[in-house]
């Protein structure tokens, strides 16, 4: 009986130091992972991720959450400018960057804010993002989602940042007021060229029309931009008619840019009146 007692105050004292040895952890919860000075919950200190190194240790994350095979979610900080921190999704022995999946069940995900709208069981998450700071004078494009993947994109096409572009062509002494073909060398691969104003003068002599037949007629303005040998043309002329003295005149051509990325080319949509003035189409086009 006597030896039962004494089991039992060893016993009593093992759980005691036991209790003494975490009771500090308990109210001060710092741990460090190579650190003796943690400054969160739990501080770890590693080595900076090296960008351009390929070697099999893929980089020296500070933290590594391994998969089951040879993917692995990497998150530490960056040795070189800019510096920062980085979160990656990569294969360990390919250092092949794998996919990321935020909230992939639902919920909305806000960047440099916190999304202040309740999730909607019955609609998609969103995407919510906090511009803080006005966009700079260059450098600018913009944001467009590919409706079949998803996909965010910048949108661009050669050098060019911005998605919309406006310019002016002043064609002087034309042929009488005709301009047939005048070859902008825009690339109707990337771009869609609009024709939005333009103006017709020159000298006083160029300003006037008459009729290329006898009597009094009427000659229509006719103008368009067109595609030919993979970039943009232009074209305008009065058509049927020239300078009164056939002096050669001026065009002035406002035009816009747009970037084809935002373009979707429809075919032509061709119905015959029958000599009437009022017409219907048998449908919206499809594609809108």
């Amino acid at each position: 009986m006597h030896f039962d007692n004494k089991n039992k105050i060893k016993e009593m004292k093992k759980n005691l130091l036991f209790a003494m040895a975490i009771l500090p952890f308990a109210f001060y919860a710092q741990v460090g992972i190579n650190t003796t000075s943690p400054k969160a919950t739990l501080d770890i200190k590693g080595v900076n991720y090296d960008r351009t190194g390929t070697s099999q240790d893929n980089g020296k994350a500070t933290l590594r959450i391994d998969g089951n095979t040879e993917h692995a979610l990497d998150m530490g900080t960056i040795s070189s400018a800019p510096y920062g921190a980085y979160i990656q999704s990569l294969g360990k022995n390919s250092n092949r960057g794998l996919p990321v999946a935020i909230n992939s069940n639902g919920g909305n995900v806000g960047i440099g804010m916190i999304p202040t709208k309740a999730p909607n069981s019955s609609s998609p998450s969103k995407l919510y993002v906090n511009t803080v700071a006005t966009a700079p004078n260059d450098g600018v494009a913009t944001l467009v989602r590919n409706e079949t993947t998803g996909e965010i994109m910048a949108v661009r096409a050669g050098n060019n940042t911005r998605s919309f572009s406006t310019l002016t062509y002043q064609l002087n002494n034309v042929s009488d007021d005709w301009v047939n073909n005048f070859d902008t060398k825009i690339s109707s691969t990337n771009y869609t060229v609009i024709i939005t104003g333009l103006i017709f003068g020159g000298s006083e002599q160029a300003k006037g029309l008459k009729s290329g037949v006898s009597g009094s007629t009427y000659n229509p303005l006719n103008f368009r931009a067109f595609i030919e040998g993979g970039t943009w043309r232009l074209y305008a002329d009065y058509d049927g008619g020239g300078t009164a003295a056939r002096i050669n005149g001026n065009w002035t051509i406002n035009v816009l840019v747009i970037n084809n990325t935002l373009i979707n080319t429809l075919p032509t949509q061709t119905y015959n009146l029958n000599g009437n003035i009022n017409g219907s189409a048998t449908s919206a086009p499809a594609g809108l």
